[in-house]
């Protein structure tokens, strides 16, 4: 005799069906294509990122509480300062001297003239990432505006695009390829809804069609003939199990034992003459009130060895 969990269909270990076969092997398939994508893209995502800092870090370094003023001016050069200074001597000489002020004027003129070329050679060096044509557009509608302040500001700020630009260039395919294979697996997904969907359907017009004959030939007062079924449909193992209406109501590898005229009996677990566990489809037949029929038993000696005959049911039990 097995235990009621195992003859009944209650409490058992559900199995897998088709459906959770079918998601499973989706799941398998898509989730090692987007591993595969992503260690593709990652590599490349990474230099992206490498070459974003390495950009990033040529940036200027303010000056704390200054706004967009550099931490090191190039105006502030010694070789440049002193230059600057002597071209401010000449000029104050060629004031001063007016049987000179004329040569004097000139060699100021070109002492600016070399200071103004060195600092912008210096300035294009520092701030190599500036905008210049937009620093210039802006000290001509303010000419009282910090040239280095402004060269900081363009040379952060082209930087800064320029890093998340190449970030971007990498991140943006690797997000369209991974989106990718979402959309396939969201559309394995639904197909497998399709199929499970289907077969649902199929089998729920099997059962109301089999559930239709039964009540038909019920309301007849007739015994519906069992189904041509394999041996041992009417040999069972067990003596008290789940309550059951219906072979429907057990489950596949189960029947319905019923005593005669009853309409509820327990669930058993289906063999054959040799005590081997069989899987029967459900008889359409057990539905309503059991009626004695040929093929049940009415002496134990009409059973296989090993079973007695339920005279209640006409079932052999072991």
């Amino acid at each position: 005799m097995v235990p009621a969990a195992q003859a009944g269909c209650a409490g058992r270990r559900r199995v897998p069906n088709d459906t959770d076969v079918r998601f499973a092997a989706v799941e398998r398939s898509y989730g090692a294509e987007r591993e595969d994508a992503e260690a593709r893209w990652a590599p490349i995502v990474e230099q992206a990122r490498s070459v974003a800092d390495r950009l990033l870090a040529e940036r200027i370094a303010l000056a704390p509480g200054t706004g967009f003023a550099p931490d090191t001016r190039v105006d502030a050069n010694p070789s440049l300062a002193n230059l600057k200074r002597t071209c401010g001597e000449i000029e104050t000489m060629s004031h001063s001297k007016a049987d000179a002020a004329e040569n004097l004027g000139r060699l100021a003129a070109d002492c600016r003239a070399k200071h103004g070329r060195i600092y912008e050679k210096m300035l294009r060096a520092k701030y190599r990432y500036a905008n210049f044509a937009w620093v210039s557009l802006t000290l001509e509608s303010d000419p009282s505006a910090d040239i280095e302040s402004l060269l900081t500001y363009s040379h952060n700020a082209v930087l800064g695009a320029r890093a998340a630009e190449v970030v971007r260039a990498a991140l943006d395919p690797q997000k369209r390829a991974l989106d990718a294979v979402e959309e396939r697996r969201s559309r394995a997904r639904a197909a497998v809804q399709n199929i499970a969907r289907a077969e649902e359907t199929a089998r729920r017009r099997r059962v109301a069609r089999a559930f239709g004959a039964a009540l038909t030939a019920y309301s007849r007062g007739m015994a519906v003939a069992p189904d041509a079924l394999p041996a041992g449909r009417n040999l069972a193992v067990g003596t008290q199990g789940n309550a059951c209406s219906s072979d429907f109501s057990c489950g596949i590898g189960f029947i319905c034992v019923k005593n005669h005229f009853a309409s509820s009996g327990f669930c058993a677990v289906a063999v054959d003459e040799y005590g081997l566990r069989q899987f029967p489809e459900p008889r359409t037949d057990t539905f309503g009130p059991a009626f004695p029929s040929s093929s049940g038993c009415h002496f134990s000696t009409d059973c296989p060895i090993g079973f007695h005959c339920d005279v209640k049911s006409g079932t052999c039990l072991k």
